[in-house]
């Protein structure tokens, strides 16, 4: 089970690479948890655009009740749309005796006006405007669509890999509460959640009551699992942040550290600076003047 595990990231990374796919796989029965822990960094986007609306824990909160529509599907046969934020994707159901999941391919373009609507609404419930997060939508997206017939003919590998990884799991009986229990769930429960809410006001008693158990405990198994403190942790969850979307968006300082968390933007560049030795706008001005010579 490990070698295709193994395999499916290997050739999900050579899909990135050589093919530009920006590919997210999502799998629903908790006899997968495992398996997801394992393939976190695939289960989300890695769209600049996207991931700006994600840092909103309401529009995250909604992104997940529409897949969770997938459940719905009785068809394993691809389609083509537009997610609630107007970026378009390919979807490709897993269905078996049930439906697993399913693999999406987004970061394309259809119906500019279309998504300009969406957009704004997106914007209701950000710090960020309409203006800016189209700005964004229009350098994160293409309105040039892969070919579909060879785009199902590269996902059909993944597609029969996750059945083989359904008849290996299966034989197994899983039982929430022992998930639920165990310390290595609790941290990687902790791990996924800072990552999807590091924007929000965390603290480890609102932390605590999501683990389902005491500060003090929850605290302990984190530190000894991960080397560091959980607020650590998000402090660095939120610094990465910072520094991919100084590097891959157009989103203002003050913008920025909006996102990742911090209301006062003097607070925000104090604390940028203390761990990067640089000013956010230092740390931009550096990254792009790197690009340009990689350009030359």
């Amino acid at each position: 089970m490990d070698e295709l595990i193994n395999t499916i990231a290997k050739y999900i990374k050579w899909l990135k690479e050589n093919k530009d796919y920006n590919i997210a796989i999502h799998l629903f029965p908790v006899r997968f948890k495992f398996v997801m822990d394992r393939l976190i960094k695939f289960n989300i986007h890695n769209n600049p655009y996207c991931l700006a609306v994600k840092s909103n824990t309401e529009m995250w909160n909604k992104c997940v009740k529409s897949q969770n529509k997938i459940l719905s599907i009785k068809s394993s046969e691809p389609f083509f749309g537009m997610c609630h934020a107007g970026i378009c994707e390919f979807v490709f159901p897993l269905i078996s005796s049930e439906t697993l999941g399913f693999i999406s391919i987004t970061g394309y373009c259809s119906d500019l006006k279309k998504a300009a609507a969406r957009i704004n609404k997106v914007a209701e419930n950000s710090c960020i405007s309409g203006k800016q997060f189209l700005k964004q939508y229009k350098l994160s997206t293409t309105s040039e669509l892969p070919d579909f017939d060879e785009m199902k003919a590269l996902i059909d590998p993944i597609r029969q890999m996750i059945y083989r990884l359904d008849e290996l799991t299966s034989v197994f009986h899983y039982d929430v509460d022992s998930f639920s229990n165990n310390e290595e769930f609790i941290v990687n429960q902790l791990i996924n959640y800072l990552s999807r809410n590091f924007s929000a006001k965390l603290t480890l008693e609102s932390l605590s009551e999501t683990c389902h158990c005491s500060k003090s405990t929850m605290s302990r198994i984190f530190k000894e699992h991960t080397g560091v403190t959980i607020m650590d942790y998000l402090l660095d969850v939120r610094m990465k942040e910072a520094e991919r979307l100084l590097s891959d968006t157009v989103f203002s300082v003050q913008e920025i550290g909006e996102i990742c968390g911090f209301s006062d933007a003097n607070y925000f560049s104090y604390t940028f600076r203390k761990n990067s030795g640089m000013t956010p706008t230092e740390y931009r001005k550096d990254h792009i003047s790197k690009k340009i010579k990689t350009a030359q």
